[in-house]
């Protein structure tokens, strides 16, 4: 009989394929706008900035090898220059391996007439409206250990059915807590699976499937986990702080 902590475990492992997140941003050493390299130190402060946000950072002119054959695993910053008379502008741009814009800053701007200090003005105003937006997924690259895991987590689903008999709570594991929402949400099916709505009518959960049934990928802002069926009721699990916690739910399907 199988727990459903196996089972929570193998689809944690789909959602770690389908979340790995970019560590890596290359920021170029001399900006296109200027002739000389960190010009008023603003390569060197672009670098920082992403530094800050939790990436390992390297300048165009500094690729480490191990990185080169794959730009994939690598994000791409710059900044791009759109002066006007008497105002310095600038906003900074991300793109992915295959040059696709995948976030872009405000438009800085400073009207100091000390070149230096507009520049960098314009730059960290641009920089600051990025802060905390940069938690992207990966959709190219995979660790090769990871698509062993998911391989095989795959297999075992197809060789295996299971049953509402099969998911057995292991009380060691799991942290229950009360209910997660004091009302019954209402399920409204979508091509990939359902949203959750409470009696406002307000999008509280978005629901993916699986090849399982009962269980499902569950979103709640940014808390990712499964909602899954434990005998006649049903349970959205997730990881907080590597604690696996167990939260019931009211669904009227």
């Amino acid at each position: 009989m199988k727990k459903v902590i196996f089972i929570i475990a193998l689809f944690f492992s789909f959602f770690l394929e389908a979340q790995e997140k970019y560590k890596y941003v290359i920021v170029p050493s001399q900006f296109s706008f200027f002739k000389e390299a960190d010009k008023y130190n603003l390569n060197s402060l672009t670098k920082s900035f992403f530094e800050t946000e939790g990436f390992i950072v390297f300048y165009d002119t500094d690729i480490p090898d191990h990185l080169l054959n794959d730009r994939c695993e690598m994000l791409y910053a710059d900044v791009l220059e759109n002066n006007k008379l008497f105002t310095t502008n600038l906003n900074v741009n991300i793109k992915d391996c295959a040059n696709k814009i995948i976030a872009e800053s405000v438009i800085g701007t400073s009207r100091d007439k000390d070149f230096q200090r507009a520049y960098t003005i314009a730059l960290r105003n641009a920089l600051t409206s990025l802060r905390g937006k940069l938690n992207f997924a990966n959709t190219y690259v995979k660790s090769q250990n990871k698509t062993q895991e998911i391989k095989e987590a795959k297999n075992i689903i197809k060789s295996e059915k299971y049953n509402n008999s099969d998911l057995i709570v292991d009380n060691q594991t799991i942290k229950n807590d009360k209910k997660e929402f004091d009302e019954k949400l209402t399920a409204i099916e979508t091509a990939s699976g359902y949203k959750l709505l409470n009696s406002k009518g307000l999008e509280i959960m978005v629901l993916g499937n699986t090849s399982v049934d009962n269980v499902f990928f569950a979103y709640r802002d940014r808390v990712q986990g499964i909602l899954i069926r434990k005998i006649n009721d049903w349970y959205f699990d997730y990881y907080e702080k590597g604690v696996l916690v167990s939260k019931k739910i009211d669904i009227a399907f």
